[in-house]
């Protein structure tokens, strides 16, 4: 299947959280190397300058909830992702995917061969009317959610628990021989798998004469959004075999966010060599969203050497950098 990827007026960067660290560490001469500094601030000051000049698109994504984990420096990386973002901010990522999905469903039906992503899968509104609005009034508007210690602990409860349940899955990968291959296949299984749980459980609640909660269909938002859709571009009732057999279809497996998910989690839990990282679960999801969309990503070099080794960076038309070589993604982008 062809994917014919979006292309923005201007040329799309996105930066890692730890990118925007080293800048605020920097700023607050919390930096010894005078390398690592003067290469942080090199970052800050040639994309600072590049979309004033309205040359390059720098983008946020999801790094607020990354260094907002920290009470150290976090304001200071708030203030620093406002100014070299100008307040431009990506859609949630399950919007994005919604969105991807819901697409690819329209082209299954229509037996089509050709996926085109769109603009409204990743921007709110179209960014250019924020550069404008910036360019007039001098004012950047940006959220910021400040969270309590008791949330931030909840947060870092979540994270460690998914980083304990992937390195389970990696120790009983290693354990059986589980190979790449057959782990991505388990991913992309895994949206029908919720899919059908859901309506088991739903079913077993109904028999049992057992109130269905606002709770209970709060915490499953989203599961049978692909029912709905089926009933909008078909007009026709549930048929939950032909829903099956579109999860189970190529068309699915082809949609970028299930595709780039699917591999690089399998390229982590099926990896001898090294355990599963905290950050892992958030690398793999901010990929999946950002590698479709953008022409340039900087991150860190392991994550840069998974993309390039599994040919997601080609796939998907993307350059990617780490910090190993900046310096060539600071003069290109000049």
């Amino acid at each position: 299947m062809d994917i014919e990827k979006f292309k923005y007026k201007l040329p799309i960067l996105w930066l890692d959280t730890n990118v925007i660290i080293d800048i605020a560490r920097a700023k607050a001469g919390k930096i010894v190397d005078a390398n690592v500094r003067d290469r942080a601030l090199k970052i800050y000051d040639t994309v600072y300058k590049l979309t004033r000049e309205k040359k390059v698109l720098c983008i946020e994504g999801e790094q607020r909830d990354e260094y907002g984990n920290r009470v150290f420096l976090s304001k200071e990386c708030d203030d620093i992702l406002t100014a070299l973002t100008l307040g431009i901010h990506l859609q949630h990522p399950l919007v994005t995917r919604q969105f991807q999905i819901q697409q690819m469903m329209k082209v299954y039906l229509g037996k089509q061969e050709k996926f085109t992503l769109q603009e409204n899968e990743i921007f709110h509104d179209d960014p250019i009317d924020n550069l404008e609005m910036v360019d007039d009034s001098g004012l950047i508007i940006a959220v910021r959610f400040s969270i309590g210690d008791e949330l931030r602990q909840e947060k870092l409860r979540i994270r460690d628990a998914i980083y304990s349940n992937l390195e389970n899955i990696r120790q009983e990968n290693l354990r059986v021989g589980r190979t790449f291959e057959q782990q991505v296949e388990l991913e992309n299984r895994a949206d029908i798998k919720v899919v059908l749980d859901f309506i088991r459980d739903s079913a077993i609640k109904q028999s049992n004469n057992e109130p269905i909660t606002v709770d209970y269909l709060v915490g499953n938002m989203g599961r049978l959004d692909p029912v709905h859709w089926w009933h909008y571009e078909t007009g026709k009732e549930f048929d939950l075999q032909w829903l099956a057999q579109f999860y189970l279809s190529q068309y699915f497996r082809n949609i970028p966010h299930v595709d780039i998910f699917s591999k690089l989690a399998a390229h982590i839990l099926t990896d001898s060599k090294r355990a599963i990282k905290n950050s892992d679960n958030m690398d793999i999801s901010q990929m999946s969203i950002l590698l479709p969309y953008c022409d340039y990503i900087l991150t860190d070099g392991e994550l840069k050497d998974r993309i390039i080794k599994l040919k997601l960076n080609e796939k998907y038309g993307t350059k990617v950098y780490s910090l190993r070589d900046v310096d060539s993604l600071m003069n290109e982008l000049k």
